[in-house]
């Protein structure tokens, strides 16, 4: 065991819902060094499961959404064309990749990431590490880090470094890392959770959920799209994600006919402070979503 795609996994499931699983496929040794045959072995395999084609697995489908490759492929050579051409695939599949950006050089200097594949990839989302800084005043900054790849395949910035999640030591155990690995699990979390959104879930394309991601990025470095940033920091916290789970109303029979309060608290498995409500007052919906009221507290009727 090395510990790098545990704790590539554990970012992925701590920003993501309950119905987002993870299918992990080792692709490296313990000394975290491995061939581009064993990436292209287990995206072939991913693909045979999403269409029902695996001789493991008979007549059963898997939803798959996106996959996470925060690998690199050591050299100097601009393409790996059997690389290349397996991602390709797989995005033509519907499953998009989100891979990390590289750490540059063999001296850790940041380079141009047109010479580090997959990150070259035309169709995958490569993803710049950033690193928070404290500022004279105390207050803190994001900027890429010394490490990280740039140039015209970057497409968002993550945070990458100094960054704590699972560990192999123990089941509850956490470890901090350092690396556009670290950076690019967030990316993919927030591919999942639009997946898992069910006004975006089966209507939305790769190049839709492409789209989204970058008019909600927050934009740093030079106005507009750069070679450091991509679009910028990702985030979705404004797109409305639904999440299903039980309310309890504080009156929920016999509701008197003049004017009361009503407050509704929530299983806090569901959601953070972050989570917002939406009702309505119509007897005749049948749901609630963003474009009706937010419940603040209580309901007055």
């Amino acid at each position: 065991l090395n510990g790098h795609g545990t704790h590539v996994s554990g970012t992925i499931a701590e920003f993501t819902l309950s119905n987002v699983k993870i299918l992990p496929l080792k692709v490296l040794k313990s000394n975290g060094k491995g061939y581009v045959s064993y990436i292209v072995n287990a995206i072939n395999y991913a693909m045979n499961l999403k269409f029902g084609n695996s001789i493991e697995v008979e007549n059963e489908k898997y939803d798959l959404v996106a996959m996470n490759m925060s690998v690199g492929v050591e050299g100097t050579a601009s393409t790996n064309s059997s690389l290349t051409n397996v991602v390709q695939r797989a995005y033509n599949a519907g499953i998009m990749p989100v891979v990390s950006a590289g750490n540059g050089d063999d001296d850790g200097i940041r380079m141009d990431a047109t010479y580090s594949s997959p990150a070259n990839v035309d169709c995958a989302i490569a993803v710049a590490a950033l690193v928070r800084n404290k500022t004279f005043f105390g207050g803190y900054t994001l900027k890429y880090d010394s490490y990280s790849n740039y140039g015209a395949f970057i497409d968002f910035a993550a945070p990458g470094t100094n960054i704590r999640s699972a560990s192999i030591a123990s089941p509850s155990s956490v470890v901090t890392m350092n690396g556009t690995s670290m950076a690019a699990p967030h990316v993919t979390a927030c591919v999942a959770l639009i997946y898992s959104n069910p006004n975006f879930a089966g209507t939305y394309s790769l190049a839709d959920t492409y789209n989204l991601l970058a008019e909600h990025a927050v934009d740093m470095g030079i106005e507009g799209r750069d070679d450091d940033y991509g679009y910028g920091l990702i985030s979705i916290g404004d797109i409305g994600i639904e999440i299903v789970g039980d309310l309890t109303f504080s009156c929920e029979e016999d509701f008197p006919t003049s004017a009361f309060d009503l407050s509704i608290s929530y299983d806090k498995n569901i959601g953070d402070d972050t989570l917002k409500i939406y009702y309505s007052t119509d007897a005749y919906a049948t749901a609630a979503n963003s474009s009706n009221t937010l419940y603040t507290n209580p309901i007055i009727k």
